[in-house]
């Protein structure tokens, strides 16, 4: 569901999944997780859905002109989880070992880097990197939080800096 508000009122609709692809699975299962707007009428909204395969997929409903439209972002399972629009038309958002990055109208998917800068002690990541959430002031530059698993098997926190909003993130 996405609910709006506008004039006061709260109006609530089922979100668009018409024209995914691959397509939904005949029992739905979709879910939403995280929304941001970079102005009244542009918003972002993201979460997963199991599609036809019966697979996780990262999916986006994106809100211009009045229109809600859904895409499919490719990437692993459990979806994306959060999302910033520093811009209008301009989003980024992270998911479970990857990001999706709007841009030109369209959203593309990207791996982040292989190991954490932060802490270049660290082993490469054992398992993918899990995001928790995203900001970004502007369109060039975001920060996204969350964790990952060492090869030992101990988890430790993460914070990526991304100087531009493109699908090729640099960490530092």
């Amino acid at each position: 569901m996405i609910a709006t508000l506008a004039g006061g009122t709260w109006t609530a609709l089922t979100a668009p999944e018409a024209g995914l692809d691959p397509p939904p699975a005949a029992n739905p299962l979709t879910l939403l997780k995280g929304v941001s707007c970079a102005k009244p009428g542009m918003c972002a909204v993201v979460g997963d859905y199991v599609n036809t395969s019966d697979r996780e997929a990262g999916l986006t409903e994106t809100l211009n002109d009045g229109t809600w439209t859904p895409a499919a972002v490719p990437g692993p399972a459990d979806g994306l989880f959060s999302v910033a629009c520093p811009a209008s038309g301009s989003c980024v958002a992270v998911g479970d070992g990857f990001f999706a990055a709007l841009s030109g109208g369209s959203w593309e998917s990207g791996a982040p880097p292989p190991n954490p800068s932060a802490n270049p002690t660290q082993p490469p990541y054992a398992q993918s990197i899990n995001s928790g959430g995203i900001a970004c002031p502007t369109a060039s530059s975001c920060v996204a939080v969350g964790y990952y698993e060492d090869t030992a098997g101990a988890f430790h926190g993460l914070i990526e800096r991304q100087e531009t909003v493109t699908t090729s993130p640099t960490t530092r």
